[in-house]
C-alpha cells in the first residue's frame, strides 16, 4: 500500500501519520509536501535497486531521514540563539566537562574491578558507582537534548585532544548516512561504495539528496573515503 493510499486527510497528513509524526511540527508537513512533488526519493530507490514491492517503505524511511535533518537544523539555529545567553553557555560548557569526567570515572571503575582495592565497603563503593554515574549522564543528555546541543560520546583519554582521527566533523551527517543505508538494506536494496573506484552508489545518493538538505550539511568536497569512514564506524 502506498504511503498516500488512505481514505482520510491530505497526502501530507497521511504520510506523517505513517511516520508516526501526525502531531509533529508544521515544518515536517511542509517538507513532506515538497518531497511528494519531487523525483529525488524515487531516484534514490532506483539507485539502491529497491524492489518495486518494497518502495513505499523505503520512501517513508527516506522522508523520515530528511525530516530529521531539517528539524535538527531548526533546533540547532535555536540553540545558537540560546547560546548568546552567557549563563546558559557557561552551564553547557561545565556539563560537557562534567560528562567527560564521569566517563573517565567509569573507566577507572573498570580498572578497579568488582573486588575493589580494599575491603568490603570499598568494593561496594566501586561496584555501585557506575549505576549512579549512568543516571547522572542520562539527565545530562536530557539537558543537552532540551537545549538543542549536539552531543557525542565522551572520548577515551588517549583521544582527548582534538577530534578523533578519521572521524567526520558533523555527527548528524554520520547519522543521516547510516539511515540511508539502513533504509535501502531494510527494503531489499543496497547503498554502498565500489572497490577500486572513487565513488559508488552511496556517494551518488548523497549528491542526489544534497540539494534538498540544509546548506552546509553535506561536507564539501564529499569524498568516498569520508563515506567509507562512516560505514566503518570511525
Amino acid at each position: 500500500m502506498s504511503p498516500t493510499d488512505n481514505d482520510d486527510g491530505a497526502p501530507e497528513q497521511r504520510v506523517l501519520t505513517a511516520l508516526g509524526r501526525a502531531n509533529g511540527l508544521h515544518l515536517a508537513e511542509r517538507l513532506v509536501a515538497i518531497l511528494l512533488r519531487i523525483d529525488m526519493p524515487l531516484r534514490l530507490a532506483e539507485l539502491a535497486r529497491v524492489p518495486e514491492e518494497n518502495r513505499d517503505g523505503f520512501l517513508l524511511a527516506v522522508f523520515d531521514a530528511v525530516i530529521d535533518v531539517w528539524e535538527h537544523d531548526s533546533s540547532r539555529k535555536m540553540a545558537v540563539s540560546l547560546n548568546q545567553n552567557e549563563v546558559l553557555s557557561r552551564a553547557t560548557d561545565a556539563l560537557r566537562a562534567a560528562r567527560q569526567a564521569l566517563a573517565d570515572l567509569d573507566e577507572e571503575c573498570k580498572k578497579v574491578g568488582p573486588l575493589g582495592r580494599g575491603g568490603l565497603v570499598e568494593s561496594q563503593f566501586w561496584w555501585n558507582l557506575p549505576k549512579l554515574t549512568a543516571a547522572i549522564e542520562q539527565e545530562m543528555d536530557r539537558f543537552f537534548e532540551w537545549t538543542g546541543e549536539e552531543t557525542e560520546l565522551p572520548r577515551p583519554r588517549a583521544h582527548r585532544r582534538g577530534r578523533r582521527p578519521g572521524t567526520v566533523e558533523n555527527p548528524r551527517f554520520r547519522v543521516f548516512i547510516r539511515k540511508l543505508r539502513h533504509a535501502a538494506k531494510d527494503h531489499g536494496g543496497r547503498l554502498g561504495l565500489q572497490k577500486n573506484t572513487p565513488k559508488g552508489a552511496l556517494w551518488e545518493a548523497v549528491t542526489i539528496v544534497a540539494p534538498h538538505l540544509p546548506r552546509g550539511f553535506v561536507p564539501k568536497p564529499l569524498s568516498a573515503s569520508t563515506l567509507q569512514r562512516i560505514i566503518s564506524g570511525r
